[in-house]
């Protein structure tokens, strides 16, 4: 007597045999495989929605249990990108979550590089963003003026903030570096405006001859921009010069003698300080 024996295929849902992160180099092409067991040969998806594959990535299913992630990502889509990959077969699902890191050089964004505040006034923050990843370390050197600080935010962007105090103002010029240890670090270089309100020192009164020619300096005022001069009550045939501040000319003869109220004004764009003294004229 003869027996037939059949043995069916011992089939089983399928499992991830690969590691669940890469590191890779932005700008150069890498292909990494996913391996999978189960019986059906399983179908390797990437999960939609779990998070997006990198810019120029692919994950293509080869058909025998096995999926080819790969493709080259540019230096300024570098970062870190997670997801979730799929294995389906008749006999169930296994997922697996996949981080890949795209190491890039770092490179500073900044489109705006100039910032102008005004002395005694909280200044809007300026932040210096970057790309690269890791994320870069965020370095300052030049001079801050007073009250300014910078602070690196270890996300690879950094701040300067504060008030600016003091005497603080002109043009300050500050050069910021991102290193992430990828490639060649990157500088950028910033400029920090800093205005102050006009100062006008006491002016001394002075006296002037009719039909004598005449100058007196009147004592420079503190600012930014630089203040300009204007008088009003002079005696007729003076002028201030709006720059020097100077007061210059030969008072004419048709001026009476006496003593004559004059006040100065100091203006640039943040405001105004004015002064009041006498010429006498004799």
């Amino acid at each position: 007597q003869q027996f037939v024996l059949t043995v069916d295929d011992v089939q089983s849902p399928p499992t991830f045999l690969n590691a669940n992160t890469l590191t890779v180099n932005s700008g150069t092409a890498f292909s990494f495989t996913f391996d999978t067991t189960g019986d059906p040969v399983p179908t390797i998806t990437h999960v939609s929605g779990s998070g997006p594959l990198p810019t120029g990535v692919t994950l293509t299913d080869n058909g025998d249990g096995t999926a080819t992630l790969s493709g080259n990502v540019t230096e300024a889509n570098s970062g870190q990108y997670i997801f979730t990959i799929k294995a389906h077969n008749s006999n169930g699902n296994a997922t697996q979550p996949f981080t890949l890191n795209v190491d890039g050089p770092p490179a500073i964004t900044n489109k705006k590089t100039a910032i102008t505040t005004t002395n005694g006034t909280v200044m809007t923050p300026l932040t210096i963003t970057t790309n690269g990843y890791p994320n870069p370390a965020m370095t300052e050197t030049g001079t801050l003026p007073t009250g300014l600080t910078f602070v690196d935010n270890g996300n690879g962007t950094a701040t300067v903030s504060g008030t600016p105090n003091g005497t603080s103002s002109g043009v300050y010029t500050i050069t910021v570096t991102a290193a992430n240890g990828i490639g060649t670090n990157a500088s950028q270089t910033f400029t920090i405006t800093v205005d102050l309100a006009p100062s006008l020192p006491a002016i001394a009164n002075t006296t002037a001859t009719i039909g004598t020619a005449f100058s007196y300096q009147v004592p420079t005022a503190t600012g930014f921009p630089v203040p300009t001069y204007k008088a009003t009550g002079l005696p007729k045939g003076l002028t201030i010069d709006k720059t020097t501040g100077i007061i210059s000319g030969t008072p004419k003869t048709s001026n009476a003698t006496g003593a004559y109220t004059v006040t100065v004004t100091a203006s640039n764009s943040v405001s105004t300080d004015s002064q009041t003294f006498t010429i006498t004229l004799s």
